[in-house]
């Protein structure tokens, strides 16, 4: 598994206080609020390195949609 989704995954977990994470389930509906994406947002900069697909949370919501943004951040941000 890559590990910027591997990262993903456990913040998710840990934002919104769940313990499985599946495709389906939405960052917004589980409790989440804009606040908590921002810290999701510089949490997993800051410990990744990589770009947080902000506009893909709010857009989508979907953890299946935000961990093919985060694996494949260059596609998203349309540099392919």
């Amino acid at each position: 598994m890559d590990n910027n989704v591997v990262a993903l995954e456990k913040l998710w977990q840990r934002l919104l206080d769940v313990t499985e994470v599946a495709a389906a389930d939405n960052f917004f509906e589980q409790g989440g609020d804009s606040l908590l994406a921002l810290e999701m947002a510089t949490t997993f900069e800051e410990s990744t390195g990589s770009p947080f697909p902000l506009d893909v949370l709010f857009s989508d919501g979907g953890f299946g949609a935000m961990c093919v943004a985060v694996s494949e951040p260059a596609a998203v941000n349309g540099q392919v």
